[in-house]
């Protein structure tokens, strides 16, 4: 079943609008961020539904993650995440709350805890389960073996860099998306 079939065609307009705004941010979020949020604001001044609101909000967020401000990304990853609890659930807010769980276990990482970066990647994955966006699940993975190799478990570190390798050969994904797979999993088996 194709869900863009399944929405309206002014649904359909909105994501593609709502998408370019968000590559166009992307592009510039490294090189520019102040342009980056600028233009985010501005897309979030002008979205068409609550949704689309909070979906540019939690790209916000990861724009303060660039520049290492990790309490203004739990902020808005607070706003966020109440925002999802007092909707009615579809597969966009799984999408959604997968985006924070994910950001929330990279602030996490970054302030060298681990064990609850751990729990947030475990709640980002099986949010994106439910959710719309699967390709994402492998990049879950990785993350998930990131955090273990940073433990030193190293054990279920390889388990879930080969659960990210099945899911990128079940949902039919390009070569290149392995690459960082492999790279993580190399050292593992090597230590394992």
């Amino acid at each position: 079943r194709d869900p863009e079939m399944s929405r309206g065609l002014g649904d359909v307009y909105k994501r593609q609008s709502i998408d370019s705004v968000e590559r166009c941010a992307q592009d510039s979020l490294f090189s520019n961020t102040r342009y980056s949020r600028s233009l985010l604001r501005h897309a979030m001044a002008d979205a068409p539904d609550s949704l689309s609101y909070y979906y540019l909000l939690s790209f916000y967020s990861k724009s303060y993650f660039v520049t290492a401000d990790f309490d203004s990304v739990l902020y808005y990853n607070r706003l966020v995440k109440r925002f999802c609890n007092e909707v009615e659930i579809s597969a966009e807010v799984h999408d959604l709350l997968s985006t924070v769980y994910n950001m929330e276990g990279n602030v996490l990482m970054q302030r060298t805890q681990p064990d609850s970066a751990i729990i947030s990647y475990k709640k980002a994955y099986e949010e994106r389960l439910q959710g719309q966006q699967t390709d994402y699940l492998p990049d879950l993975c990785i993350n998930l073996a990131d955090a273990n190799v940073h433990k030193g478990d190293y054990a279920y570190a390889a388990y879930y860099y080969r659960r990210a390798l099945f899911i990128c050969d079940s949902l039919g994904l390009p070569d290149r998306n392995k690459f960082p797979v492999y790279y993580g999993l190399g050292p593992v088996s090597y230590t394992h």
